[in-house]
């Protein structure tokens, strides 16, 4: 499907705001693997690692859907 030059820019920000809250997401588990002495470090790695997993990861892919379905229904042939 070939979406008009109108639906991307919003369906181009629904996405990058995912990738964003994913690419955050690994550095939080990444840091938190990489400094298990650190013991603040750790503990504020996931403190924001399960805040992104269970509350903006699935906001975020929420909008993310209701803008891909939108963006199917209005444009399908």
């Amino acid at each position: 499907m070939v979406l008009p030059d109108n639906a991307r820019p919003e369906l181009a920000a629904a996405r990058a705001s995912l990738d964003s809250t994913v690419r955050w997401l690994l550095w939080a588990v990444l840091a938190l693997c990489w400094l298990p002495r650190a013991w603040p470090v750790a503990l504020l790695s996931g403190l924001v690692s399960t805040t992104l997993l269970f509350v903006v990861l699935p906001t975020r892919a929420a909008l993310y859907t209701d803008v891909l379905e939108a963006v199917v229904h209005v444009h399908r042939g």
